[in-house]
């Protein structure tokens, strides 16, 4: 029973003394520049999932192949799943080598009044995102690495006349610097990057405080208008 017990204490102090590492190797690396830890990727094919992407990788002039589908026929869905991560990812694991880069939304951290419908595919997407990176490296598949990319709105004219009320701390976000952050997260194999960076603030703030709380904080941030001029893209005449 002794020994057990002393078993649980030595499991304990390992678990605590690996996250206390990986904690101290996360903050390091979110302050080296990825001009130093960044990794090679020239000439290798990186799957991006996910709208609002291949505009914006057009602009570094790569070949970009895009598809689009009706949500409402079952079919088209089963058939393009096999055009994206199920169709790339076993031969990855092959390799143990490869990156996944998971388009979400900082409405996929935060729930946002008026995007219900919205909110519900991009937490999806970042579920997904963390959910298939667990599974990767408990069957030891170091070598694959995903990224989920939780952006407020950009300039895409998507969320044409969403407005923010604080653009210092919100600020409508342009496709390139967006881009870059993308690729910058990619060759430093970051697994969250969210835009701006108070974003980390807020989602870290909601784990602890009431939901009350953080209701009143979210309108007084102006989060509950954000779509009160909401227009969207038009469609040319």
């Amino acid at each position: 029973m002794a020994h057990t017990v002393m078993e649980h204490v030595r499991d304990v102090l390992v678990m605590l003394a690996q996250v206390l590492y990986y904690w101290l190797v996360a903050i390091v690396r979110a302050i080296l520049p990825a001009s130093i830890q960044g990794k090679d990727i020239s000439g290798e094919t990186v799957l991006i999932t996910g709208a609002e992407t291949a505009s914006i990788c057009k602009g570094y002039g790569v070949s970009v192949d895009t598809y689009t589908i009706n949500l409402c026929d079952r079919e088209a869905i089963y058939k393009l799943a096999d055009k994206t991560v199920k169709a790339f990812l076993p031969d990855m694991m092959t390799r143990n080598h490869g990156h996944i880069v998971n388009i979400a939304s900082s409405a996929g951290l935060i729930g946002v009044t008026g995007l219900a419908d919205y909110c519900a595919s991009k937490f999806a997407a970042v579920g997904f995102d963390e959910s298939l990176r667990f599974e990767l490296m408990a069957q030891g598949k170091t070598g694959i690495n995903t990224t989920v990319v939780c952006p407020f709105f950009i300039n895409t004219g998507m969320f044409e006349g969403a407005k923010t009320r604080f653009p210092f701390l919100l600020p409508i976000l342009e496709p390139a610097y967006v881009a870059d952050k993308i690729v910058e997260a990619v060759l430093c194999n970051q697994t969250l990057l969210a835009l701006p960076r108070i974003l980390y603030v807020f989602f870290a703030i909601k784990g602890f405080i009431p939901s009350t709380s953080g209701y009143l904080l979210s309108k007084y941030l102006g989060a509950h208008n954000l779509m009160d001029e909401f227009k969207g893209r038009q469609k040319a005449e």
